[in-house]
């Protein structure tokens, strides 16, 4: 039967053509995707067992496709990664433009009168050490006069950084056991501290102390005691002596800062006392 069709369908030649084509295109992507990841892993296979002699080799190899004339450089001989240096050569030479930066900056400084901070230092430093030596003196000559009078036992003298301190026991020499009244005996002392004191430009203070054992008074407690008897010695300085009340305070500090163990009775004895401490120059109170 001549105009008779069949069921059966038969694309176009040409069209099967262009769609083989097209269809064999993604094989390029996917070739080159699974070089790179090839590439990559043996990349993590290389680097977890690095072997040196092989990576200077690869380093090697880079120096002329990639121009890194440096590359043998990257890693110095050596049986670890540190590098190793020479002790006798410096590891960071100074490089001769940052000494004339220095230079400069060191001339900024200079011309806005940062060196006037150096002066000052020094000033305060040779200060120090007259008020230092000036102490010494005072020291000496206060031994010497309380050794003339037959008072040398009753007064013991210590350096701190803070200066000078005087201690003066309390019991049968300044006052009375519990007592604020100054003896005869203190008040002789007091004298011959007061007029070593006299002459001199630092700062005093006048610090009352006593031991532990607790006073049977009604309200009436060792921070008292301990501040009435600095307050006592201080105002007969003053009033009898001329010391300067403007460069003078009294404290008192109880039980709480003894010189020595409070369980035997010469301890005790020794923590009851008052100090005279003379500041030195550079620790005055400033107004």
């Amino acid at each position: 039967m001549r105009g008779k069709t069949t069921g059966r369908y038969r694309p176009d030649r040409g069209a099967n053509t262009r769609g083989g084509a097209d269809g064999q295109a993604w094989l390029t992507t996917y070739a080159d995707a699974v070089t790179l990841l090839l590439a990559f892993f043996v990349l993590l296979f290389s680097l977890a067992e690095m072997d040196l002699d092989k990576f200077s080799q690869f380093l090697a190899g880079l120096r002329s496709p990639f121009g890194n004339e440096a590359a043998d450089g990257l890693l110095p001989d050596s049986d670890g990664l540190e590098p190793e240096v020479d002790p006798g050569e410096p590891e960071d030479p100074i490089d001769p433009d940052e000494l004339d930066e220095l230079a400069a900056a060191l001339e900024e400084l200079e011309a806005a009168g940062v060196t006037d901070l150096e002066e000052d230092v020094l000033r305060s430093a040779e200060a120090l050490a007259v008020a230092e030596a000036q102490l010494d003196d005072v020291q000496d000559d206060l031994h010497d006069t309380l050794d003339d009078a037959g008072l040398d036992e009753l007064v013991e003298t210590h350096r701190e950084e803070r200066g000078l301190v005087i201690s003066i026991a309390a019991d049968d020499v300044l006052f009375a056991l519990g007592s604020t009244e100054i003896n005869e005996a203190g008040r002789d002392v007091i004298r011959v501290v007061g007029e070593a004191l006299g002459p001199l430009t630092n700062d005093i203070e006048v610090e009352g102390h006593t031991d532990d054992v607790p006073l049977e008074r009604d309200g009436y407690s060792n921070w008292n005691l301990s501040t009435d008897r600095a307050v006592a010695v201080l105002t007969r300085m003053i009033d009898e002596h001329g010391l300067d009340p403007e460069r003078a305070g009294a404290v008192g500090f109880g039980e709480y800062r003894p010189v020595a163990d409070n369980d035997t009775d010469e301890g005790r004895a020794r923590n009851r006392r008052v100090d005279v401490v003379v500041l030195t120059e550079h620790r005055r109170s400033q107004p």
